[in-house]
């Protein structure tokens, strides 16, 4: 069992995992913008999307045309439809989730124009991002999840994404949905993401069977 302790929770470690499926590396800061809105915009929303390629995760392949479930709190699940607002570590880690930046959000709001979601598709890669504010103390986020059909994952974080002065604490990872296998960013919980480096989950090991 792979275990490391970071100043987040004491008794939650960074990752967990029997075998290292990801390794997590910062990157320069990357924000790609754009997209088509996806009209998804209120508090505690979701809607499902096609995949539109075979998406390695977890050593195992999500084949293209499943559904994935993007809800407006900033994360994505991959089994259930769910619009979790409570964000917490151990919901994480019970669902087959990609939590970018998860936080009681809401994307109807008028702490900025354009909230909502939006949506780009590239022959090697499917942006998500989400123009949103806080339910609470309305502050702004501006996040990406990035998914590549090599099963690299990238989180993106741009203007706003300040917690500071407030309780608000995001959890941010990755999550087989096993209650045993996820990793969480090193972002996780920080109270200031304002422009800062990209977050890329990049796949270890050999390539899952189709």
């Amino acid at each position: 069992l792979w275990i490391t302790m970071d100043s987040y929770k004491s008794i939650t470690p960074h990752f967990t995992h029997v075998e290292e499926y990801y390794v997590e590396s910062q990157i320069p800061y990357q924000y790609r913008g754009g997209g088509t809105a996806q009209n998804l915009r209120g508090d505690d929303y979701v809607k499902s999307y096609p995949l539109p390629f075979d998406f390695p995760y977890f050593r195992e392949v999500i084949p293209a045309g499943t559904n994935i479930y993007i809800c407006t709190n900033g994360f994505i699940d991959f089994a259930v439809s769910s619009t979790d607002y409570t964000d917490t570590v151990a919901e994480l880690i019970s669902n087959k989730r990609i939590a970018v930046l998860w936080q009681d959000l809401k994307t109807n709001g008028t702490a900025q124009p354009g909230e909502d979601v939006y949506i780009t598709v590239n022959p090697d890669k499917l942006i998500i991002r989400w123009v949103a504010e806080t339910l609470s103390y309305a502050r702004i986020v501006n996040i990406e999840l990035i998914l590549y059909t090599d099963g690299q994952i990238q989180f993106n974080y741009d203007g706003g994404n300040d917690f500071s002065g407030t309780s608000l604490r995001p959890t941010i990872g990755i999550s087989k949905g096993d209650g045993l296998n996820y990793d969480l960013s090193v972002y996780n919980e920080q109270a200031t993401l304002t422009n800062v480096n990209s977050d890329l989950f990049t796949p270890t090991g050999p390539d899952p069977s189709p």
